[in-house]
């Protein structure tokens, strides 16, 4: 794909100016760069890596294709804000939507659970498991569905203080609380430390509309917006990465790049990791200390570890069709000092979530094979201990797949550790969601 459009700009900027410059191109930066080419404006986008897209890209090795991180779309309904971000560009023209049901399947050691993306769907089979708690299940996805933003904020945020305390003043079954416990771990938070509204709208956007996926793989979803972009008469330039953000009377007036070409523009949006952004790009010494103690107060939110593997034969025989898949011990009570796999080196088991994306898109498996893909939280720790335990870790997620898939039929085709996503984004330690939804980090800021 070619990513740098060349037309001349109708503004008769000099060839190094430009109205906005955007640091990164993951989704944020490309969504960003794709309203303000839309608005007419001259634009310019840098990326440090190969290709755009960030999290949210594509690889092929050995005959497999796999997305790097990102496993599916949320907030696709009408009025959704994907939904909307997607009819503003018409990115639909060239991009295919599909839903992908039951958008997660939980597993607990007796317990199986299909969670459509479908309010009704969710209801009936929670309570065929847990017919007690029927109207109870009824009222809190209610509460979830209705009203806007604003008024789910009111809702949970006044009335409850984390995650726990919603799912107590609803439930009195802690196998059920437990279950919906079980896709925090892809935020790598207990519900007795994410925030309430945070998780709320988590199961909102992402677990209640979730499972949607473009037809050909994540990397499809990247590349519409790459082309509504040049189509506007946008720059993107990648393989280049942005040395340092130019000051001059305590204003951004442009970059330099690695190659130490400098680029000039009236606004900086930088649409990478902020602390990157403010340490690295800006300069220590150019931030005042203040804002920067600000910065350094909350946590980031825990990285990934994660295996992607071949599979010979089909997963469908094992475990059925869906999005994604999580596992949990029944045993174990979910909480921060087991959700981090790095902490768990003496477990036999631990909990993990994969993604089978070649039950849904042929070409990214040979046939007869499937591209499955297994992550777990895990934090940053160092290179040096990544080197060390990449082997140990690797194994125990391999033992705890065996609960649900024979692990003989699984070839490691490559492995990706929080210290490798820190390289491929400038995420501070390979944060996966930028900085914990947690109360700890509520009370650290006021």
């Amino acid at each position: 794909t070619i990513y740098i459009n060349k037309r001349i700009n109708p503004k008769g900027l000099k060839k190094d100016q430009y109205d906005v410059i955007i640091i990164g191109a993951g989704i944020g930066g490309l969504v960003c760069g794709c309203y303000l080419a839309k608005a007419g404006l001259k634009v310019l986008i840098i990326e440090k890596n190969s290709k755009p897209g960030g999290y949210c890209t594509s690889f092929e090795k050995d005959g497999f294709r796999f997305d790097s991180c990102v496993h599916s779309l949320g907030s696709l309904r009408e009025g959704g804000q994907l939904w909307i971000v997607m009819k503003d560009l018409e990115l639909k023209k060239d991009l295919e939507i599909y839903l992908q049901q039951p958008a997660n399947k939980i597993y607990l050691k007796e317990i199986e659970i299909s969670l459509f993306s479908d309010e009704n769907r969710i209801i009936e089979e929670l309570s065929k498991k847990f017919p007690f708690e029927r109207n109870n299940i009824k009222k809190f996805i209610t509460d979830i569905t209705d009203g806007n933003f604003i008024s789910r904020y009111k809702k949970f945020r006044k009335k409850y203080t984390s995650f726990k305390d919603v799912l107590d003043g609803y439930f009195s079954d802690k196998i059920l609380k437990t279950i919906f416990e079980i896709p925090l771990l892809n935020l790598g938070l207990s519900s007795k430390e994410i925030e309430s509204f945070a998780a709320v709208t988590f199961f909102r956007e992402f677990i209640l509309d979730g499972g949607y996926y473009p037809r050909g793989g994540m990397q499809n979803f990247v590349n519409s917006l790459v082309k509504v972009f040049l189509q506007k008469n946008g720059l993107l330039k990648n393989s280049i990465p942005v040395s340092k953000i130019l000051i001059r009377k305590n204003k951004a007036i442009g970059i330099e790049l690695k190659n130490r070409e400098r680029c000039f523009s009236r606004f900086i949006v930088s649409a990478c990791d902020v602390l990157h952004t403010c340490l690295e790009l800006i300069g220590k010494d150019k931030i005042p200390k203040k804002y920067l103690s600000y910065l350094l107060k909350p946590e980031p939110s825990l990285s990934m570890f994660i295996i992607y593997a071949s599979f010979n034969g089909e997963i469908v025989e094992y475990c059925g069709k869906a999005n994604a898949y999580w596992y949990w011990p029944i045993n174990k009570e979910i909480s921060h000092k087991n959700i981090d796999i790095t902490l768990n080196l003496s477990s036999k088991t631990n909990g993990f979530f994969f993604t089978v994306p070649s039950q849904f898109e042929k070409d990214y498996a040979p046939r007869g094979y499937e591209s499955i893909r297994i992550m777990s939280c895990a934090s940053f720790r160092d290179v040096k201990y990544w080197i060390r335990n990449k082997s140990a870790i690797k194994n125990i997620l391999l033992k705890s797949l065996n609960y649900l898939l024979p692990i003989d039929k699984i070839k490691i085709i490559e492995i990706a550790t929080p210290f490798t996503l820190y390289k491929f984004t400038n995420n501070y330690k390979g944060a996966c969601y930028g900085w914990k939804s947690s109360m700890d980090n509520i009370k650290k800021n006021g």
